[in-house]
């Protein structure tokens, strides 16, 4: 896998992983893309600055009312205030 850091705070930004070979090189696309390059033969084209970021999480694991098991769904609002979440044990 690539991996991407902040170059003023050292911060870990991103990993991007999908080659079945390790990577032998990796590129700037431009502002807002990444191209790595494989001993598999492939090459991919990463968007480096995805449109949305995590703000927060919601819960915490010791209280009962947060989802413990996989989210299978979301939704938000129309006015984007409100989450819906959908979840359940694996099958």
């Amino acid at each position: 896998s690539a991996h991407a850091w902040d170059g003023e705070t050292g911060v870990a930004l991103a990993a991007y992983s999908g080659h079945a070979g390790p990577i032998s090189a990796v590129a700037f696309a431009g502002d807002e893309a990444i191209v790595s390059a494989s001993a598999d033969g492939t090459l991919r084209l990463w968007i480096a600055e995805p449109p949305w970021k995590l703000e927060r999480t919601i819960g915490s694991v010791d209280d009962p009312a947060t989802i413990v098991h996989r989210v299978t769904t979301v939704d938000f609002s129309s006015d984007s205030q409100r989450l819906l979440v959908g979840s359940g044990m694996p099958s």
